[in-house]
C-alpha cells in the first residue's frame, strides 16, 4: 500500500506541475496541489518545482540565442551564416532551508559542454561558501551577466585579461551587504580554465572583486532597463593572479621551446553610472607577465573599454555603442587592437526576450575585420 500511495502521489504532483505551466502561462496564476503539498509554477521567468514547506526547491530554465552573422575578413574572405550562438539549460536547486543549494548549466550550441557546475553552502548573506566550477570574480563582464548587457558579445579586453570564457574550477567565497550597496568575491582556483579533469600546472591561481555603490545599489544588468529615478553610481576592483600558469600563450610564440608557462598578474577598474534609462561603463585593465622561458623577457600589457546605451524608448528600444583597445605587451606594436560597436536592441519582455542588431568593427595586425549580426535572445 506504502508504494501505490507513493506512485500515486508522484503522479499527482507531476501533474499538478504540468497543469501549473499551462494554468500558469493562459491565466498568471499559480497552481497549489489539494492537499498543499508541493507546488510547482513560473517564477523570474523560469520554471520551479518546491517542496511543501519550501525548504527543497527546483528551478528548470534556459537560454536560447539564434543568430545570422555575416563577416568580411581581412582579405576579403566573407563569410554569411546562421547558427545556434548559444543554447543552455539551466538547472538550480537549494535544499536544507536554502543554506546548501547547486547549479548546473551545460552549453549545448556547437559540442556539449558544462559552464556553470558548483556546490554552495550559505552561511550568511555576507559569507557564502561555492566549490566546483563557476565564473571567477574578477571584472565587471562577468560580474553582470552576459544576457544583461549592451552587446551579444563581450569586449575584447574582458576575453583577453580576464580568465579564458570567465570559468575555471576551484573554491571561493562571495557575500554582500544587507542594503545591496557592496559586494565582494575571492576564490583559488587551478589556473586551467573550465572542463579540465586535471592539468599539468604545479602553480594556482588567485582572484577577487569587490564592487561598491556610493549612490543607489548595486547593478544587476549593464543597460538602464530599471529606469533607474535616482542616479546611480558603482565602481569596482579586480585582482588576479598565477605561478607556472599555462591556460594562454603566454610567451606570445617568441619562445623557441614553445614554453607557454607564466607568473602573471593582473588588476582591473570600473565605473559603472545610471539614471533615467542612460548607462554608461568604464573599465581599465594592466597585467605584468613573466615566462619560465629565461629567453623571453617579463612584459606589461593594458586595456580599456568605453561604452554606454540609452533607452529613446523606455523598456522597448535601445543604442548603444561601445570602444576598446588593448595591447598586449605594451612595447609591441603587433599586440595592438582595437574594436568599436554599435548597437540597435529591441527589448520585447525586457531580459526574457529580445532583438540584436549589432556591427563590430576589428582592427588588427592582421588587418581590419567587420561583422555584422542579427540575435534573438529567448530566455525562460
Amino acid at each position: 500500500m506504502r508504494l501505490m500511495e507513493r506512485l500515486v502521489r508522484a503522479g499527482s504532483v507531476a501533474a499538478v506541475g504540468l497543469a501549473t505551466f499551462t494554468a500558469h502561462t493562459l491565466s498568471g496564476q499559480e497552481v497549489t496541489s489539494p492537499d498543499g503539498e508541493p507546488r510547482a509554477g513560473w517564477e523570474d521567468g523560469a520554471f520551479f518545482l518546491e517542496s511543501a514547506g519550501g525548504d527543497a526547491r527546483l528551478t528548470l530554465g534556459g537560454r536560447l540565442q539564434p543568430r545570422y552573422e555575416f563577416r568580411n575578413r581581412p582579405g576579403g574572405q566573407d563569410t554569411s551564416s546562421f547558427f545556434m550562438r548559444r543554447i543552455r539549460a539551466d538547472l538550480r536547486g537549494q535544499v536544507l532551508d536554502e543554506r546548501v543549494s547547486f547549479r548546473i548549466m551545460p552549453e549545448l550550441a556547437r559540442t556539449a559542454e558544462l559552464r556553470d557546475g558548483w556546490v554552495e553552502i550559505a552561511l550568511h548573506p555576507a559569507l557564502q561558501i561555492r566549490g566546483g566550477q563557476f565564473v571567477v570574480p574578477f571584472h565587471w563582464h562577468r560580474f553582470v551577466s552576459g544576457n544583461r548587457q549592451f552587446f551579444a558579445e563581450r569586449s575584447e579586453p574582458a576575453e583577453t585579461f580576464g580568465v579564458p570564457t570567465g570559468y575555471d574550477i576551484g573554491v571561493g567565497v562571495h557575500g554582500r551587504n544587507d542594503t545591496n550597496t557592496l559586494a565582494y568575491g575571492a576564490g583559488l582556483f587551478d589556473g586551467a580554465g573550465r572542463n579540465v579533469g586535471e592539468s599539468n600546472s604545479t602553480g594556482h591561481m588567485v582572484s577577487g572583486r569587490v564592487t561598491w555603490a556610493p549612490e543607489g545599489v548595486l547593478p544587476d544588468e549593464e543597460p538602464d532597463f530599471a529606469y533607474s529615478e535616482e542616479e546611480a553610481l558603482a565602481v569596482g576592483l579586480g585582482v588576479q593572479g598565477a605561478t607556472r600558469n599555462e591556460v594562454r600563450d603566454w610567451d606570445l610564440a617568441r619562445s623557441d621551446a614553445g614554453n607557454s608557462r607564466a607568473d602573471w598578474a593582473a588588476t582591473t577598474a570600473d565605473v559603472n553610472f545610471r539614471h533615467r534609462g542612460l548607462s554608461a561603463v568604464a573599465e581599465g585593465y594592466a597585467r605584468r607577465v613573466a615566462p619560465d622561458d629565461p629567453q623571453v623577457s617579463p612584459y606589461t600589457g593594458w586595456a580599456y573599454t568605453l561604452g554606454a546605451g540609452y533607452f529613446v524608448v523606455p523598456g522597448e528600444y535601445e543604442i548603444a555603442g561601445r570602444l576598446s583597445r588593448q595591447a598586449l605587451d605594451r612595447r609591441d606594436p603587433d599586440t595592438r587592437t582595437r574594436q568599436w560597436a554599435v548597437a540597435l536592441n529591441r527589448y520585447h519582455s525586457g531580459h526574457l526576450w529580445k532583438t540584436h542588431f549589432q556591427v563590430f568593427r576589428n582592427r588588427s595586425g592582421a588587418g581590419t575585420e567587420l561583422v555584422a549580426l542579427v540575435q534573438l535572445h529567448l530566455q525562460f
